[in-house]
């Protein structure tokens, strides 16, 4: 069933877009074998959220350059994606630490008949990494739309202020991320469906499923990636807009007092 989905996948990928749809599809197999690659680092003892921060800025720059090739609309998504990583991850850790997240909730009791859950890692670390990693995406995906976006306005109007351009990209910033924050919604309900039917046929009580481990770290997940994607849009906005007109980056502020 799986390789069935795939052939179909990869068919609709190249007749649909072509060299780009097979590079989107290559670009799975690549990746899965990057994450492979990262559960052996940990294994080894290195530090969870160091190789999940160093993949998900090499993961960014394999799907933007790799996809859609090397052009002023990918790099400055790419360092639109590096300086929210970078800026993010500090708080993501102190949620990670404050939340005592480890990924594990009632959901994995029958596995811990049959392995012992001490594997001599961090889980918090793990915990952490994950987000880190799934938040990736998100904000590719959306850096790589409001570039896009702004480069094709700048190109039909050449003549175009900062500020103008700042302003179309706010009102297309804002349409992306109703529509992102609702996708990442509805995944996290489809991913947790089953979660909440068990625990709402077993009668537990609201308290109980929200301070499930398990739901925390999806939660966690969720807010996370959402904040990077607001993050992200006024970023990858800013930098643009400066890049293409060259005046002064501050004057940003006065579309956002409106």
């Amino acid at each position: 069933m799986i390789i069935t989905l795939a052939i179909i996948l990869f068919v609709l990928l190249a007749f649909i877009n072509k060299k780009r749809g097979i590079k989107a599809f290559l670009s799975l197999f690549i990746n899965y074998i990057f994450i492979i690659i990262i559960l052996k680092f940990i294994g080894f003892g290195i530090n969870p959220i160091l190789i999940a921060l160093v993949f998900s800025i090499g993961a960014s720059a394999f799907i933007l350059f790799f996809i859609n090739g090397i052009n002023n609309k990918t790099k400055i998504a790419y360092i639109a994606v590096v300086f929210v990583l970078l800026t993010i991850t500090g708080f993501i850790i102190f949620i990670g630490y404050q939340g005592s997240l480890n990924g594990f909730g009632d959901k994995y009791n029958d596995i811990f008949y049959l392995y012992s859950p001490d594997i001599h890692v961090n889980l918090v670390h793990v915990a952490i990494a994950v987000i880190l990693i799934s938040l990736t995406g998100a904000i590719t995906d959306t850096a790589l739309d409001v570039t896009t976006t702004l480069h094709e306005v700048y190109e039909n109007n050449k003549g175009i202020s900062f500020l103008e351009l700042m302003q179309s990209g706010k009102n297309m910033g804002a349409d992306i991320l109703g529509t992102m924050v609702n996708t990442l919604f509805f995944v996290f309900i489809g991913e947790f469906m089953g979660f909440f039917i068990v625990y709402y046929n077993y009668h537990q009580s609201f308290a109980t499923i929200i301070n499930d481990k398990l739901f925390l770290q999806e939660v966690s997940q969720l807010l996370m990636g959402n904040l990077g994607c607001i993050l992200i849009i006024p970023v990858s906005m800013l930098i643009q807009s400066y890049l293409y007109t060259k005046e002064n980056p501050f004057a940003f502020l006065k579309i956002y007092k409106k």
